[in-house]
């Protein structure tokens, strides 16, 4: 998936890091078998050249043409499944540098907000 993303985003390069359960290892076999993985996309850009956060958003769902996608307000959710039955989703998070040195902006909204 994250290399489907690289070769097909329309945009700036990224790295992504593991985080939440996954990352800490503290994750549990949910009762519906529906995983919750969840992977941060650092962007190579600044939040003045991405002032919409959705946009980047939508260049990450466009780039994962083909799978089960959703943009979210937090995040974009990829969803697989086995015989019409959940079996993992991954919930990208988009991040780009803040101003402070190894922080970051998390790009929050969806299509239809209210600015976007």
């Amino acid at each position: 998936m994250l290399d489907r993303i690289r070769e097909r985003l329309d945009g700036p390069s990224f790295s992504h890091f593991n985080q939440g359960s996954y990352e800490l290892r503290t994750g549990v076999k949910p009762v519906d078998g529906d995983y919750d993985i969840d992977v941060g996309l650092r962007f190579n850009t600044t939040k003045q050249e991405w002032t919409d956060p959705v946009a980047l958003k939508q260049r990450v769902v466009d780039a994962l043409s083909g799978y089960k996608v959703e943009l979210r307000r937090p995040c974009v959710t990829v969803y697989y499944q086995r015989r019409n039955e959940p079996l993992y989703h991954v919930d990208l998070n988009v991040y780009v540098p803040a101003e402070t040195d190894g922080m970051f902006h998390l790009a929050v909204g969806k299509v239809g907000d209210a600015g976007n």
